[in-house]
């Protein structure tokens, strides 16, 4: 969640710079920081979409097989995650059929 918030922070810290960047009459470093505060921006969206699915798929997920995983930790591994217990439930299922053996 810190990182969200910090990515926020930055957006808004430049578009503040933007702002006082051009009332000084300074349109090319306006430009610059108003750019660099789309990319920010944009950054901000997509991590905090992530963090809410997140939050979402944890909530699943330990419902289904019974963890108690959080939503930091499926932001950060939620694959990881994903693979390990479905692979571990997986392997308790194989059913073998050999012919030959009785």
């Amino acid at each position: 969640m810190i990182f969200v918030i910090l990515i926020g922070c930055l957006f808004v810290i430049f578009v503040a710079l933007t702002v006082m960047l051009a009332v000084i009459d300074c349109e090319g470093c306006a430009m610059i920081t108003g750019m660099i505060g789309i990319v920010l921006l944009i950054t901000f969206i997509a991590v905090l979409c992530c963090w809410i699915t997140a939050e979402y798929t944890a909530a699943v997920f330990n419902r289904k097989y019974g963890t108690s995983y959080t939503q930091e930790e499926f932001f950060w591994a939620g694959e990881t995650i994903k693979s390990l217990v479905e692979g571990t439930y997986s392997r308790n299922t194989i059913d073998l059929k050999i012919e030959g053996l009785k």
